[in-house]
């Protein structure tokens, strides 16, 4: 885990989980646990995690209110 510091919302200090691999060529490469679908890569660890910190901070500002997707379950008759 590490620390997102934002100062432009109502953020600071949040803590949010994530998972990260190391590929093949040397790479780290990792997501927000929150948005799995949003992956970005780093040189190493400590890249990675400020990549995933500005991925977060730049979120919060393109969908100010939106902080975290919710699970539905739709059931269908066929």
């Amino acid at each position: 885990m590490f620390n997102v510091s934002h100062t432009t919302t109502e953020v600071s200090n949040t803590e949010l989980d994530y998972t990260y691999w190391q590929s093949k060529d040397g790479w780290f490469i990792g997501y927000l646990n929150i948005w799995p679908e949003h992956l970005t890569q780093g040189h190493n660890l400590s890249e990675l995690e400020e990549m995933l910190a500005d991925l977060y901070k730049f979120y919060l500002e393109e969908n100010s209110g939106i902080t975290k997707k919710k699970l539905g379950r739709l059931k269908l008759a066929v």
